[in-house]
């Protein structure tokens, strides 16, 4: 006799068994190819499937009910917007996709002078010689391929077609049906069949099976509504080695601390909350995860632009194959420790070059604990008990000759119609080329103004002066319009603040002070050593000089991510099964 406990567990069981099976089938039923320089092939309904001899058209009726949609115009590319909630679009990002289309004109630049010098070495040497260094550094000669994995309109993959110089295949993936509808209907109407690839399949599934058929692309765009972490470890494969890896992170609440838990779950790094340096920190995070999915496969990371705009953070990372240099990723993370209250840190690196061997190869050991980190883990400035935080990236950030290339290629097409934020994308990189990219994250002015509550902060101008005339380095970070990021120690920050207030007879000491030990204890500093206010002529960054966007406002209210489209994603193998052809008409209805 069964009682109603084993009952139960044997319909759990039974619903686990059936989504086991469900799963499966759907893997099997990916990667449905759509190449678009060919016709359709009516398979059931009215959805249509790749012919790759005759020329394809849509149904009159479906054309003429897309073309009484309101057009969406950017770049050279003129799209239909999608009607209520099917199809995922969101004006905000044209930001991500400017800028994404100018790093694309550059990488393709690059990958053709590679291309060029390889054959110019093979006119010189044997055709082995030329094959091999082909091979060797996964080029395609003339051939720049680009995958957007989760393509929603196609609007990003109709733009790279138009105005990326040199590319000769643009794959728009997406795993909804309404989706895949869209975009096979904007590609025509764009004109650019014979460049745009339509798949309807799973992104990871897409990526792999590019792996195993020996071909990557140049160029792998991940751009999805939440956390990537799932595409990490296949779209770290998918690209060519010395490609380019585009990702976009928008869960920053829980890359700034607000779940730690979920962030080391996903990203293997625990992040702290409410620290001025958050959004930095989770750039640094997302590193940390790309590098680690990427050593797994033997592969490095070299970053080429890392970024915070809007309410998502964008990641442009170069992919290189090499076992040897995965090695180095011990010495380019680091432990977090940081004091909530004054925003000190100190970084423990997780290990060191110990020595290089006979052959010139590097040797590598644990590394040591840190000799100045406070006793008993708490600040040695304002005896606050320390926060963990990491493993974090700590190495450069940024690669300030590929985002030269950038803005030289934004200069170049200044009239151009492309870029309709290329004011703004201006600003940014050159604020990022203005960075200490040695430095890992950064204060705030009035966080450490607010940490020893002074009546009145220094200016901005006043502060990045007094650290430049004590000998140190200095720059903004574009992560936080107040931001300091120096070389200079956190003690000396101290010894400015209370030196510029006891140099205009402001202090004071009141209830608050009084109640709180680690105001005290900071303001029981001595100044090591006399703090020179007068204003240095590197003080004020050059893209503040020239007047340049650098931390513009929100242009519109409700500027932000919008709600998730509705994903409508083939069930089965079988077009013709009851379950297939009533999510169809389902779908078709809504």
């Amino acid at each position: 006799m069964i009682t109603k406990l084993q009952s139960t567990w044997i319909g759990r069981l039974s619903l686990n068994f059936e989504s086991v099976r469900r799963i499966n089938q759907y893997r099997n039923c990916a990667n449905r190819v759509f190449p678009t320089s060919s016709s359709f092939l009516k398979v059931d309904g009215d959805r249509y499937y790749s012919n790759p001899v005759e020329k394809r058209e849509l149904p009159n009726e479906k054309m003429a009910a897309m073309n009484s949609k309101r057009v969406i115009k950017e770049g050279l590319a003129e799209i239909i917007g999608p009607s209520g909630n099917n199809v995922f679009y969101n004006p905000v990002q044209q930001f991500n996709r400017d800028l994404t289309v100018a790093v694309a004109n550059v990488a393709a630049d690059e990958h053709r002078d590679i291309t060029a010098a390889v054959a110019n070495v093979a006119v010189d040497n044997d055709e082995h010689q030329k094959s091999t260094s082909e091979k060797e550094r996964g080029i395609k000669p003339n051939k720049f391929t680009i995958l957007e994995a989760l393509s929603a309109t196609g609007l990003r993959s109709i733009r790279f077609a138009k105005e990326v110089r040199g590319v000769t295949m643009v794959t728009a993936n997406d795993l909804s049906l309404s989706a895949v509808d869209a975009i096979k209907a904007n590609v025509i109407r764009n004109n650019v069949e014979d460049i745009v690839e339509v798949t309807n399949s799973d992104a990871v599934t897409l990526m792999m099976n590019a792996v195993r058929g020996c071909h990557g692309y140049n160029l792998v765009d991940i751009d999805p509504y939440g956390s990537p972490s799932v595409f990490l470890d296949s779209a770290v494969q998918g690209v060519t080695p010395g490609g380019i890896l585009a990702v976009t992170f928008t869960d920053t609440a829980i890359l700034n601390g607000n779940h730690s838990e979920a962030c080391y779950s996903r990203y293997g790094a625990v992040s702290l909350h409410n620290f001025s340096f958050g959004h930095e920190m989770s750039l640094r995070i997302g590193l940390h995860a790309i590098s680690q999915a990427a050593a797994r496969y033997g592969r490095c990371i070299t970053p080429l632009i890392t970024l915070k705009a809007d309410f998502y953070i964008r990641l442009f990372i170069r992919i290189h194959h090499s076992p040897v240099k995965v090695k180095d990723n011990v010495c380019r993370t680091a432990i977090v420790y940081a004091c909530p209250h004054c925003e000190s840190r100190w970084f423990q690196h997780l290990g060191v070059i110990r020595a290089t061997d006979s052959q010139g190869g590097l040797l590598y050991a644990p590394a040591t604990a840190l000799t100045d980190l406070p006793h008993d883990g708490v600040c040695s400035h304002c005896h606050t008990r320390l926060r963990v935080g990491g493993p974090i990236w700590v190495a450069p950030i940024h690669d300030r000759e590929f985002v030269s290339s950038v803005i030289k290629h934004l200069h170049e097409h200044s009239n151009s119609a492309n870029y309709c934020t290329r004011q703004r994308i201006d600003g940014l990189l050159h604020m990022i080329n203005e960075e200490l990219s040695d430095i890992p994250l950064h204060y705030s002015l009035d966080r450490l103004t607010a940490a020893i509550k002074l009546n009145r902060s220094p200016s901005q101008l006043e502060f990045r002066s007094a650290l430049l005339n004590a000998g140190y380095r200095v720059s903004y970070s574009h992560t936080h319009q107040n931001s300091i990021k120096t070389d200079a120690p956190s003690g000396l920050l101290w010894d400015i603040l209370l030196q510029w207030e006891r140099c205009r007879s402001e202090q004071h000491e009141d209830k608050l002070n009084a109640n709180n030990p680690a105001v005290m204890q900071l303001r029981k500093r001595n100044p090591s050593m006399v703090v020179d206010f007068n204003i240095h002529n590197d003080a004020i960054p050059p893209s503040k000089v020239k007047g340049l966007s650098r931390f513009p406002p929100n242009p519109e209210p409700n500027w932000g991510p919008l709600s998730k489209a509705r994903c409508h994603s083939p069930p089965t193998l079988h077009s013709d099964s009851p379950e297939h052809k009533v999510r169809r008409t389902e779908e078709e209805e809504s």
